[in-house]
């Protein structure tokens, strides 16, 4: 990657004065095909944006507060441009998303939010990783890879929003 590539680029960990860039972030990201397609957190399209709202506000919060919660957000001018969170889900173990937005794809920020974001949550002593990813989705499958994570498992029958099924890989990162 480029330091061409990253220019403007700010990293920062998510709080709450981040509430409506994310949720402008969001809804824009659900009018993208393929982000729809792969990407299950924090759906924003009709009355799923107000579920979605108070889901971030309740992580940016409370959960933030208690250091249950981690989202590390890339910005340029002031936009998001993509976002990695970790949602610990008891005290080793954290549930891991990366999205970025289409214009920002195959630049290197989804491993660069990665790597920040890890980095972090190993200071909160998380041992354990977790992720679910679509079985076609190469990209992202070669990403986590290269950060470290391993496929230990799959899902058979995982539900698309769009009632479709999929092959899915459980993927697990020890820190």
């Amino acid at each position: 990657m480029t330091s061409k590539s990253l220019r403007n680029i700010i990293i920062h960990e998510a709080e709450l004065r981040d509430i409506l860039s994310l949720l402008i972030f969001f809804i824009s990201l659900d009018r993208d095909p393929e982000t729809r397609l792969f990407y299950r957190a924090y759906r924003c399209d009709g009355f799923r944006s107000l579920w979605c709202f108070l889901t971030l506000i309740y992580k940016l919060t409370f959960k933030r507060l208690r250091k249950r919660f981690l989202m590390v957000l890339a910005l340029r001018e002031r936009e998001i441009v993509g976002l990695c969170h970790i949602d610990m889900v008891r005290d080793a173990i954290g549930h891991f998303g990366i999205v970025v937005k289409p214009s920002f794809r195959g630049r290197g920020l989804g491993k660069l939010l990665a790597k920040r974001a890890l980095l972090m949550i190993k200071a909160l002593h998380v041992k354990h990783i977790f992720l679910q990813v679509d079985a076609d989705n190469s990209r992202a499958i070669k990403l986590y890879k290269s950060l470290g994570f391993r496929i230990c498992g799959y899902s058979k029958d995982y539900r698309y929003k769009t009632n479709e099924y999929v092959k899915c890989y459980l993927m697990k990162l020890t820190l």
